[in-house]
């Protein structure tokens, strides 16, 4: 239950492209020309199927995933794909907690003050499948806010921002 509530913070996906912080990693060694074709290895169905917001949060993901490798010159193939694209995403609480003065104006301790940010993370991964090596990864980095009206708009520039950074065909 809290992966699917921490899935439905995600979902709110990241706030903005203005602190968004983004890392690469990919085998320099291989020829990606090689590829023409992609498949999505999508998301668990029974995690999508259990709240109906993360559905259409997936979904968005998917049709970007989709549009943007289709951009870049590679074939949709569910069949005979020669990349599997997936994607993770996480979130992570991160809490701070100040100490409290030892005394106030009355004399007595003040009360605890607890800050808590959340900070998403968005992974794309691609699996050569012929070999079912990761060769390529791209990960996204941002605060997240619980209910973001602009989900699906943040989605969209999350996914375009990591795919310029894998080749082309």
């Amino acid at each position: 239950m809290k992966r699917i509530f921490l899935f439905l913070i995600l979902c709110a996906l990241m706030l903005g492209c203005s602190s968004l912080k983004t890392s690469f990693d990919y085998d320099e060694s291989r020829d990606y020309s090689e590829y023409k074709s992609f498949a999505l290895l999508r998301m668990n169905d029974q995690l999508r199927g259990a709240i109906s917001r993360p559905a259409a949060v997936g979904r968005a993901i998917d049709r970007e995933l989709t549009s943007g490798f289709v951009e870049r010159g590679y074939l949709l193939d569910d069949e005979g794909a020669d990349l599997h694209v997936t994607y993770i995403l996480s979130v992570e609480e991160l809490v701070a907690d100040y100490d409290p003065l030892p005394y106030t104006a009355r004399g007595s301790g003040a009360s605890l003050s607890i800050e808590v940010d959340r900070r998403g993370t968005f992974t794309i991964d691609i699996i050569d499948v012929a070999t079912n090596e990761l060769i390529w990864r791209g990960t996204a980095t941002d605060a997240v806010e619980k209910n973001n009206p602009k989900a699906e708009e943040n989605i969209r520039n999350v996914v375009s921002k990591l795919l310029e950074k894998f080749p082309a065909r």
